[in-house]
């Protein structure tokens, strides 16, 4: 070649392809997220678990609920304090007034609804993450739940065997043994791993700290105590730790033109990935949460969320194309509750083409889909 650079010919079976468009790239992300979430359920046996009927009685699902608390082994009050504590868990800004450390940036890796919501300077890393990335806070809860499955389940099928007096007697010595204790490091462990896989650290960000974790910890926590709790928790996930809601939202927003066309209107998506997470973090706290894979609990949630933000923007279209702004309806009026399910139904229809096309995308069927929609509403 007269340049110096040789000419490499393509192989004579070459044939060109134009290159993916950022919908088809979109739904083959999607398409290995999933694989990926199956895997990780098949190795936790949980491919098989059954949601309760859509005919069965609210006594079989509260008993459904009962045998889900009995599998974690956690204790009911226990576990609602650990999944509420690392939901709301806020370290104070004055743990920092002796420390040096680095101010946190925009530039955060983690893809969030709340990253638009406003940005405090010099506000440390650590908070930062909380304040900005919902699926860490959902990721940490999620692990816990799915920790004691993995800990307690053959455990507590042994224990079942034996006659109650006994098991209750295990119950106690636990408890002198200082199992609420095991039960925060493991908290801890799991939400110090979140972090560590939603954060990005790359400069200007800089790594939380184990004193941090040490810092805002209801109980004494030593540096050896978090990194032995974390270690266990990734050594019962074989250091696999799923997907969660965010990577899911953010791909179907890309795949989906529906989805796009639906929501083109000022503040639609945001509005719609908060009603979404509001429905997520409420299915975290409850014991039965494992029963649905994460990205069928983003579809049902997303679909419930359209309804919502379509239902606010019909109400707020009224009142602003209205010719004289009248006393705002209020639900004990008269024929209220009627106009409130006539816009729910105007919503649904509306939606119907999108919630299609991310069933397609997700792979789920009307009926998978529909059971988990009926567990959100039950638990919101």
């Amino acid at each position: 070649a007269p340049s110096g650079v040789p000419i490499i010919a393509p192989p004579p079976d070459h044939g060109a392809r134009l290159p993916l468009t950022a919908e088809a790239a979109a739904k083959i992300r999607i398409a290995n997220l999933l694989a990926r979430e199956a895997c990780v359920r098949g190795a936790d046996e949980l491919n098989g678990i059954e949601p309760v009927g859509a005919g069965e009685e609210e006594e079989a699902r509260q008993a459904e609920r009962l045998k889900w608390e009995h599998t974690l082994a956690v204790g009911p009050e226990l576990r609602a304090s650990v999944v509420g504590w690392l939901l709301e868990v806020l370290p104070d800004k004055y743990m920092y007034s002796n420390t040096p450390h680095r101010s946190a940036s925009l530039e955060s890796s983690a893809s969030s609804v709340y990253s638009a919501c406003g940005y405090e300077e010099g506000r440390p890393d650590f908070i930062d993450q909380l304040l900005t990335s919902p699926e860490t806070r959902f990721h940490a809860a999620y692990m816990f739940a799915r920790y004691f499955y993995l800990f307690m389940g053959e455990k507590i099928e042994r224990s079942q065997r034996e006659a109650t007096a006994a098991e209750d007697k295990a119950g106690d010595e636990m408890a002198r043994d200082g199992w609420p204790l095991v039960v925060w490091d493991v908290c801890l462990a799991c939400l110090a791993i979140s972090i560590k896989m939603h954060r990005d650290v790359l400069e200007p960000l800089s790594p939380v700290l184990s004193w941090e974790f040490e810092a805002i910890a209801p109980h004494e926590l030593s540096y050896t105590d978090l990194e032995l709790a974390q270690r266990d928790v990734l050594a019962a996930f074989h250091y696999s730790l799923g997907c969660t809601p965010q990577p899911i939202l953010d791909e179907l927003w890309t795949a989906l033109p529906s989805l796009r066309q639906l929501l083109e209107f000022r503040g639609g998506w945001i509005h719609a990935q908060k009603e979404a997470w509001y429905l997520l973090f409420d299915a975290v706290g409850e014991p039965d949460i494992l029963t649905f894979p994460v990205s069928l609990l983003t579809a049902a949630a997303l679909t419930e969320a359209l309804v919502t933000v379509l239902v606010c923007k019909f109400k707020y279209d009224a009142a602003t194309n209205g010719r004289v702004f009248r006393r705002r309806p209020r639900e004990s009026q008269p024929g209220a509750k009627k106009l409130e399910e006539r816009l729910v139904e105007r919503a649904w229809r509306e939606i119907e083409g999108v919630v299609q096309d991310v069933q397609a995308v997700i792979g789920v069927s009307d009926e998978r889909l529909k059971a988990c929609q009926r567990w959100l509403c039950a638990v919101a």
